[in-house]
């Protein structure tokens, strides 16, 4: 090497030096762990207030001083909501569904947590240290999709917060929660109304697609004023927009302010005409949707549990009901003791079936596709009862018509 280069590179080396050294001073990331006093929140959190097509979604998040990092973070998921005005979680305080713990900044919810398609979720991320400090929580949420086909029948929303008749202590924000009894999203997203006259027709504040279960508005004047009456309702909307199905109505007495309000207004808040809401029906069980009210009808449809649908009608002692099914949106019969039935099941009419089929030209009875259980005897079992498993037949036993 010759020994005239040596100054240049002897300069080129200390230059080298003095940046990595004015690197290191801008806190380039480092293996170092947070003390509690360094400790702080959590950045760019992702999803919030998305929709995602996946009953796994991964959240992700970021940790915003390179100087440090935490020894974990501790993360929490409900299916309410946590943002409500504190003062309330003293008599509701927010239940978590899943907690975990991680070392990374994203994290996949586990399939065995069971989220529902259609529904609002929030979650929470904190940051902590091995011995047990924390540092601030950072909250976001999401919906589950898919949104629903646009040949979908919606069913309407149940309103749930603030409780229908009550006076509602929103110092910041309004806030009004609903859940979404369809298995999907509503294509259209939501409609949101309310209004000072329980015909709404003078609209205060109004919002459409909306696609969470929940909204947020400001409390303050000019839009609201104190212990003032106000009506609410949510319409569910098909893809397109178009007449939707509405909420049934609810009322709340307006406190932002924190002063009592007149108690001659509470007796006014109950609507003078409840809605009814129509019927509805939940699968419990994995069912059958057959062609009449009977194990001896052919099987037109498979149910999961979960599933919401239309009640259209039942049998004479209201062991089966009339349904419309979301699968192939097909009418059907499913036996009485595999589903949850709610609405006003009191103007559910009767349906009379046409006589189940006969044996067939052979001389045997209709196949009811229980062979599709052949490798497991307790689905098989456990079939909406009308298949059992036969060990006798051989090699391996098979699942056949009871």
């Amino acid at each position: 090497m010759s020994h005239r280069h040596l100054p240049k590179r002897l300069g080129f080396v200390c230059a080298l030096a003095f940046l990595l050294a004015s690197l290191a001073g801008c806190y380039l990331p480092t293996d170092e762990p947070c003390t509690a006093d360094e400790l702080t929140w959590v950045a760019d959190v992702s999803p919030v207030g998305a929709v995602v097509d996946t009953l796994t979604p991964t959240l992700s998040w970021s940790y915003p001083d390179p100087s440090c990092h935490p020894d974990h973070y501790l993360l929490t998921l409900y299916d309410q909501d946590v943002i409500r005005w504190p003062n309330d979680y003293l008599e509701h305080p927010p239940v978590p569904i899943h907690r975990a713990q991680t070392t990374e900044t994203d994290y996949r919810i586990p399939a065995e947590v069971g989220l529902l398609s259609g529904t609002t979720y929030f979650w929470e991320v904190m940051t902590a240290t091995d011995s047990g400090e924390s540092g601030g929580r950072v909250i976001s949420w999401f919906t589950v999709g898919p949104r629903c086909h646009a040949d979908t029948r919606l069913l309407p929303p149940l309103l749930e917060y603030p409780p229908n008749g009550q006076a509602a202590y929103f110092p910041g924000s309004v806030d009004l929660e609903w859940d979404n009894q369809n298995a999907c999203l509503p294509a259209g997203g939501f409609r949101i109304e309310i209004s000072t006259q329980e015909d709404f027709s003078s609209l205060v504040w109004y919002a459409d697609a909306r696609f969470q279960e929940i909204t947020w508005i400001s409390s303050h004047p000019p839009l609201f004023e104190d212990c003032q009456q106000y009506f609410w309702r949510v319409q569910a909307n098909p893809e397109g927009g178009g007449a939707g199905v509405y909420s049934e109505t609810w009322s709340f007495i307006l406190m932002y302010t924190g002063f009592f309000c007149p108690l001659d207004l509470f007796p006014t808040l109950i609507p003078h005409e409840p809605i009814r809401l129509p019927p509805s029906a939940t699968v419990e069980e994995a069912a059958s949707c057959r062609a009449g009210p009977g194990l001896d009808y052919p099987i037109i449809d498979y149910l999961e549990p979960g599933q919401v649908m239309p009640v259209e009608g039942q049998n004479q002692d209201r062991s089966w009901w009339y349904v419309l099914s979301p699968n192939a949106q097909v009418r059907c019969w499913v036996s009485a003791r595999l589903l949850d039935v709610s609405g006003d099941i009191e103007r559910v009419p009767l349906v009379e079936a046409s006589p189940p089929p006969g044996p067939t030209e052979t001389g045997t009875e209709p196949s009811f596709n229980c062979a599709q259980y052949n490798t497991d005897p307790t689905s098989c079992n456990n079939a909406a009862n009308f298949c059992v498993w036969d060990s006798s037949i051989q090699p391996n036993g098979a699942c056949v018509n009871r």
